[in-house]
Order: C-alpha cells, then sequence, then structure tokens
C-alpha cells in the first residue's frame, strides 16, 4: 500500500483525486459507451455498484460478475472482456472501496484503491479493453517469472560453471583439447561428480550442451581450442 506520509504532501488531497476519478469515468464513458447527461450516469451507472460489490475479490472478472444481469452472465468471456464498459465498472468498484476506506479511517487503504481505480480508468481511456490489459500484466508476470527463475539457475549453476571452465584451462591432457567437444568430453565427469556431491540436480541429456555452451563462452575460448565444435 502507498505511504500515507508520502501522500499528504501531494499536490492533490485524496478527495481530489476522487472528484477527479469520477470526472474522467464520466468523460470515457460518453465517448465510449453512449452519450448521457452527468446526473444520469452517477444514478444509473455509478450508484448501484456499492450495493452489488461485497468487497470479497480483486479478480477483474468476478468483480464484473457482482454487477452483471443474468443476461450479461449468459454471454461468452470474451462479450465481457470485449465490452468498452467493463474497466470503467472496474474502475468505479475500486472508486467506492477507496470511498468506505476513507469514510472509515483508512487511508492508506484508500489511497490503494484509488491507484486501482485509476488503473483501469486508464485502460478504459485507452480503449485497449479488459481482455487485452489481463494479457498484457499476465505477460509481464511471467516475464518477471522467467527472469527471476533464469537468475535463480545461473546462480545454482555456477560452481559447476567455475569447475568445467578451471578444469578446460588447466586440467587438459598434456596435449591439450582437440576441440571443445573434446574439452566437454574430458570436464563431464567432473562436473557430474561435484553435482551429485553437492546436490545440484541437472539433465543427464543437457549436460553436455551446458558445458559446452559455458565453454564457448570462455572470452580466451578460440586460443584454447584448437577446433571449433
Amino acid at each position: 500500500m502507498r505511504d500515507y506520509e508520502v501522500q499528504k504532501g501531494h499536490p492533490y488531497s485524496l478527495n481530489d483525486l476522487m472528484l477527479l476519478t469520477v470526472q474522467h469515468l464520466y468523460d470515457v464513458y460518453v465517448v465510449a459507451v453512449k452519450h448521457i447527461p452527468g446526473d444520469e450516469f452517477i444514478e444509473d451507472v455509478l450508484k448501484p455498484l456499492p450495493r452489488l460489490d461485497r468487497r470479497e475479490t480483486d479478480q477483474p472478472l468476478e468483480i464484473l460478475l457482482q454487477c452483471a444481469t443474468d443476461q450479461e452472465k449468459a454471454k461468452d468471456y470474451d462479450a465481457s472482456a470485449r465490452s468498452p464498459v467493463s474497466p470503467i465498472l472496474l474502475s468505479a468498484t475500486y472508486y467506492f472501496r477507496a470511498m468506505h476506506a476513507r469514510d472509515t479511517s483508512h487511508p492508506d487503504a484508500a489511497w490503494s484503491y484509488l491507484v486501482e481505480a485509476w488503473y483501469w480508468c486508464g485502460v478504459a481511456m485507452a480503449g485497449k479493453g479488459l481482455q487485452v490489459a489481463l494479457q498484457q500484466a499476465a505477460d509481464g508476470v511471467k516475464r518477471d517469472m522467467a527472469a527471476s527463475g533464469a537468475k535463480k539457475r545461473s546462480e545454482r549453476f555456477q560452481p559447476l560453471r567455475d569447475l568445467a571452465c578451471d578444469l578446460a584451462r588447466n586440467s587438459a591432457p598434456p596435449s591439450g583439447c582437440s576441440s571443445r567437444n573434446h574439452a566437454v568430453q574430458v570436464v563431464n565427469p567432473k562436473v557430474l561428480e561435484l553435482a551429485d556431491s553437492a546436490g545440484i540436480k541437472v539433465s543427464l541429456k543437457q549436460i553436455e550442451r551446458t558445458i559446452d555452451d559455458w565453454l564457448k563462452a570462455l572470452p580466451d575460448a578460440a586460443q584454447l581450442f584448437s577446433k571449433r565444435k
């Protein structure tokens, strides 16, 4: 959650930003959905939401189902995800959650909900639709997880990499390694031995290719191996 002490120095107060949220939601509604008077937007679109929101979920589709009619619930997921009103309803729901948090003296929660309201308002203003926004968010999480996983694997294999490179440089046969492939065959047993003793899981099918990649990346690979694989 946001630090409330930081927010007190913001040029806009919480109430100012909440008012701006409603104004932006109305602006995007009349462009993306239909043109209606402001008081009608408040009465017909916004006011029913607090009564429908059980505040039990942060999942976008589950939030939307709370305020969907039976006819809307019967439609497929894609129809709801493509609807221009979906991000507007999500933003408005978080707006009312922010209002409830503010009125019950939970300013940190109010700021947190308002951030979500502004995010979905931005989605609505960009015209991306719910499906695109969710996919972009999911892709970002996948990229972060993949990068984190790759970093952890690299750190776990570092002792094996160090051993392979050291052996290739200093423990080759007297005549030297005739090729990088030859070097892989020479160091492979020792690498597997270290992996076993250190409890580092490796793929027996992939380990030779992995060692080859390590040796290929050595700055002096061209000098170490007289022939390339």
